[in-house]
């Protein structure tokens, strides 16, 4: 056997062949739709901006108690770091300047 097809055989794997070379095309265009598809940013976004907007039509108290929660940590942690930086001193100076005001208050407070 050298392996050759002859006759009705020949045809039917020419046609596999061809049948399978135009799977492998349908595939091969099904992919490339796909990753064009995934690499639209643009077109991603703005489906996603509209999914957010559905969204917040259906149930606009849940979107405003969100916001509202993240507005108030906002505020809670920008008044705890105002509180500190205010609070601690920032150079050696201030903090001596500091500990000799302390110390003359408890010194005065001692002596009444």
């Amino acid at each position: 056997m050298t392996g050759k097809k002859t006759g009705a055989d020949a045809g039917t794997v020419v046609d596999d062949l061809r049948n399978n070379a135009m799977r492998t095309r349908e595939d091969l265009a099904s992919t490339t739709a796909a990753l064009a598809a995934k690499a639209d940013v643009k077109e991603r976004v703005a489906d996603t901006t509209r999914e957010v907007g559905k969204s917040m039509r259906r149930r606009p108290g849940s979107w405003a108690a969100a916001v509202a929660g993240i507005l108030a940590g906002t505020a809670a942690v920008a008044t705890l770091r105002w509180r500190k930086a205010h609070r601690t001193p920032k150079s050696r100076a201030e903090r001596a300047w500091q500990e000799v005001r302390n110390r003359v208050r408890k010194a005065a407070r001692a002596v009444r």
